[in-house]
């Protein structure tokens, strides 16, 4: 399993990815970056974590995913299942690095049957299909909505990757845009209110955040249509998946 972190803390979808790692037997999770210790030892206190692969290198502060590609493709010979949680960085990472070794990765995985089995959505979300893989190695990225996080109660041991290797065409990590809003983002949500058409234009979308504030735990978002509309910021966008996405959805 690939740890998404920022060299200080974890990104919330290698939880989720570290629980449906775990349903396929012992479970070692790389954490790939510069000066990224206290990550480590924070996954290390996980449940389900039978090893912690630590690989510094200053080319990893910020991962890019043209050179940490083949990085994690040369990780994996030793590995049967390549698993990342379903974020900007697994989907970035998880193909590039499956191509390397010639396999097919199978995206957006919601349940896990066995080793080779595995459901995922298609048609936008409008039907569930049931993937069975002939892959020598099975890379894939998980919904975090349908694996809950394990918690703390593990106590792996942590290795130091002494053979790293950076290769890949030359790229540069430049900066970082965030968007502003102190709620939680759509992937973790478990309530959203969500603007269409009927909004009108991106200024009326007050009214959602005002609402949104008075729930728990809950995003704004907006649908394909109303986004594509008002230019609203990708973070925003549902695109067809909500009953996929979100828990309860307004």
């Amino acid at each position: 399993m690939v740890a998404e972190h920022n060299n200080k803390i974890l990104g919330e979808s290698t939880f989720s990815a570290i629980t449906a790692a775990s349903q396929l037997g012992d479970t070692t999770v790389l954490v790939a970056g510069k000066g990224c210790g206290a990550v480590a030892e924070s996954v290390s206190k996980l449940k389900g974590v039978s090893k912690v692969l630590v690989a510094e290198d200053s080319a990893f502060e910020h991962p890019m995913p043209e050179t940490f590609a083949p990085f994690v493709s040369s990780v994996a010979a030793d590995y049967s299942h390549i698993i990342f949680g379903s974020s900007s960085f697994g989907k970035n990472v998880c193909p590039r690095a499956a191509v390397l070794l010639d396999c097919q990765p199978i995206p957006e995985v919601t349940e896990i049957k066995n080793e080779n089995t595995f459901v995922r959505p298609m048609y936008a979300g409008n039907a569930m299909a049931m993937v069975e893989s002939t892959c020598s190695k099975k890379f894939m990225t998980v919904r975090t909505t349908s694996f809950p996080p394990s918690g703390e109660g593990g106590s792996a041991t942590i290795e130091q990757y002494s053979s790293v290797k950076v290769e890949g065409p030359t790229s540069a990590h430049l900066g970082y845009e965030l968007s502003g809003g102190s709620g939680p983002s759509l992937t973790s949500a478990t309530n959203v209110v969500s603007g269409g058409r009927g909004m009108a234009n991106g200024d009326n979308f007050k009214m959602l955040y005002d609402m949104a504030e008075k729930l728990p735990d809950c995003a704004v978002g907006a649908s394909e249509p109303q986004w594509m509309l008002v230019m609203l910021e990708m973070n925003y966008k549902l695109a067809k998946q909500e009953k996929l996405l979100l828990l309860n959805y307004m």
